[in-house]
């Protein structure tokens, strides 16, 4: 129980301690060594701080983070999509779509793709509304029916999921 525990902590100092501690105790554990450098590496530390950022709503702080990781590794899907995640909650949805489309392309985590899907939903939208306040009503049209498929596609994607797995 133990050691699943501490499988599951972020990187942390406390994280670093806990992981230290099991060491004491069980010298031997490659596994657990391995976490505790992976706790160590201030990449982990620094995706693990803007996280915690992202969480309290401290942006600012987040992109500081992201930003470091970014540097030392720029194609680092998990500080690419926090940093679209970023603007998309920003309304900067080109840009949160340039991200997000990154860390989809570099991992195999669902959620980059998910946040993708929703970032096209509403770039599509925000164009229209700019299009039809610039009185460009039929470019206004065009985006928001883009917008529409789009959904509708998502929506039928999950039926044929859901009828996949009830069937």
């Amino acid at each position: 129980v133990w050691r699943r525990s501490l499988e599951r902590l972020p990187a942390s100092v406390a994280a670093q301690q806990r992981l230290k501690a099991y060491l004491r105790r069980y010298p031997d554990d490659a596994a657990v060594a391995e976490l505790l450098q992976q706790a160590q590496d201030p990449i982990n530390l620094s995706l693990a701080a803007a996280e915690q950022a992202l969480e309290a709503d401290n942006t600012a702080q987040a992109e500081a983070y992201l930003h470091t990781v970014l540097k030392q590794r720029p194609q680092a899907p998990q500080a690419l999509g926090m940093l679209g995640q970023i603007r998309f909650r920003q309304s900067r949805y080109a840009e949160a779509q340039q991200l997000l489309g990154l860390a989809a392309q570099h991992s195999d985590e669902e959620k980059w793709r998910d946040l993708l899907a929703s970032a096209r939903f509403w770039g599509l939208l925000q164009q229209a509304d700019s299009a039809q306040a610039a009185g460009q009503l039929e470019q206004a049209a065009a985006w928001a029916t883009q917008a529409l498929r789009l959904q509708r596609q998502g929506e039928e994607e999950f039926l044929a999921f859901s009828r996949a797995a009830t069937g």
